[in-house]
């Protein structure tokens, strides 16, 4: 006999437990809570009411505590400690034992993807938070809890545990990694916006734009040539009665946008002054312009 409530050592002489549990006359949920006491138990059903167990000292007192609840409730029950007397017998016993904490293993490490993919759903979306670290930590709980039972009644050391081990533990170490990207992403505070400039958020022109806003050709010194609106040619300046001008474009003479703030005193398309009549005269008082 190995440590308590294992048996680790194969060739050595096994002691058996055989269970009987009869729960007629007896309250309903009497059967259900043997059922369930001797499930627990690892117990191997050889019939609806026989089941075999190891014969370790816990397993043993177990079994005593149900058997007096059963007769208390008005069931029966019996305990009988007995050897095999057929090692090929006894060995296929113990690989039936092996075979259904295989398959509870299994169901762990069917479960076990799942709470991985929720964790990398969660990064994805930018959720590393308390209450995430906080629902997993409740799952992880879980699935120790279920690992821990089955190993309990897992006398002769499933193939399938130690798997099972390792991917409760590669859980809780992805669970850990979690904690501390949520743990960052709450206490690392946010990057600060940059604050707009005080002449921006006031309208003002900017410094060095001449009076014009952004985007709007700076002023001009009267008859300066000016960029036309639709061709690659300098135009001319012609003036305006407010002392600015537009610009006019080489190839149509269209003036362009008033927004170009260029001073007025500028020329018409023949180069003469804005204010000249054709033949050279001053528009207002007649006189030939030199």
């Amino acid at each position: 006999m190995g440590r308590e409530g294992k048996i680790s050592q194969p060739g050595e002489r096994r002691e058996w437990l055989l269970v009987t549990v009869s729960t007629a006359g007896a309250p309903a949920s009497l059967r259900v809570q043997a059922w369930r006491m001797l499930r627990s138990l690892g117990g191997l059903y050889l019939h609806q009411s026989v089941c075999l167990l190891p014969a370790t000292e816990p397993v043993a007192r177990q079994v005593n505590r149900l058997l007096d609840r059963v007769r208390r409730a008005g069931g029966s029950g019996r305990c009988l400690q007995l050897a095999l007397a057929d090692p090929a017998q006894e060995a296929s016993i113990v690989a039936e034992f092996r075979a259904a904490r295989d398959a509870e293993y299994a169901e762990v490490l069917e479960r076990i993807p799942a709470f991985v993919a929720e964790l990398e759903l969660e990064r994805s979306r930018g959720r590393a938070t308390y209450a995430e670290v906080e629902e997993s930590e409740a799952d992880l709980a879980r699935f120790r809890s279920w690992l821990g039972k089955i190993e309990a009644r897992d006398y002769f050391g499933a193939s399938a545990g130690e798997a099972a081990r390792a991917a409760v533990a590669r859980c809780a170490a992805d669970l850990a990694a979690f904690e501390e990207e949520a743990l960052a992403a709450e206490t690392t505070p946010p990057a600060e916006t940059p604050a707009p400039s005080a002449a921006g958020a006031a309208g003002e022109f900017p410094a060095g734009s001449g009076g014009c806003r952004p985007g709007l050709l700076p002023p001009r010194r009267p008859g300066q040539p000016t960029r036309g609106d639709r061709g690659g040619d300098y135009g001319t300046i012609a003036g305006d009665s407010a002392g600015y001008g537009r610009g006019s474009d080489a190839r149509s003479g269209q003036p362009e946008s008033a927004g170009d703030c260029v001073p007025g005193g500028g020329r018409d398309r023949a180069g003469r002054p804005a204010d000249m009549e054709p033949g050279g005269k001053d528009a207002g008082s007649g006189t030939r312009q030199a």
